[in-house]
C-alpha cells in the first residue's frame, strides 16, 4: 500500500483505498492491481480477489474467500469464510456465500439467497429470492432455486 495513503482501523486491522475505486482492503488481504473495489465496499481478512474482479456497492469479501476470473460482488452481498468465486459467477443484493460454497460458470446468487456449507453453483445456476443452496447440493446448467 502507498504510503501517503490514511489508514482506516477496522476491527483492529489496518485497511487502505484500493488504487481502483478507492474501497477499503486490508493490509491481510490480496487485491491484484487489475481489481475494482468500488468507493463503500470492502475486502478484510485473508480474502483474495484476483484477475479482473468488481467488488462494489456496499459488498463484502472476507476471511479466506477468493474471488478470480472476473467475478462479481455488489449490492450488499457478502462473501466470507473459505466460498470461492470463479469464471464470471455474480453474487448481488443481499445474497450471502459462505463455508466451503463454490460458484462459477457464470452462475447468480442474488436477492436474499445463500449458498452455503459445500454446495456447487455452476453453468449459469441460479440461487434467487430467499433461496437456499447448502450441504452437498450440486446445481448446473440452467437449474435455478427461488422466484
Amino acid at each position: 500500500m502507498d504510503s501517503d495513503r490514511t489508514a482506516v482501523l477496522i476491527d483492529g486491522v489496518e485497511h487502505y483505498p484500493h488504487s481502483r475505486g478507492g474501497g477499503l482492503v486490508a493490509v491481510t488481504a490480496t487485491v491484484a492491481p487489475t481489481v475494482y473495489v468500488g468507493k463503500n465496499a470492502r475486502v478484510s481478512g485473508e480474502a483474495q480477489v484476483l484477475d479482473r474482479c468488481r467488488v462494489v456497492g456496499d459488498a463484502v469479501v472476507s476471511g479466506r474467500a477468493i474471488l478470480r476470473d472476473r467475478t462479481r460482488v455488489g449490492g450488499n452481498a457478502k462473501v466470507f469464510d473459505q466460498a470461492e468465486l470463479s469464471d464470471g459467477a455474480w453474487v448481488g443484493d443481499n445474497a450471502q456465500v459462505f463455508n466451503q460454497a463454490r460458484m462459477s460458470g457464470g452462475s447468480k446468487a442474488m436477492g436474499d439467497a445463500k449458498v452455503y456449507n459445500s454446495a456447487r453453483l455452476a453453468n449459469k445456476a441460479a440461487v434467487r429470492g430467499k433461496g437456499r443452496a447448502f450441504g452437498m447440493m450440486s446445481l448446473g446448467g440452467t437449474q435455478a432455486i427461488g422466484g
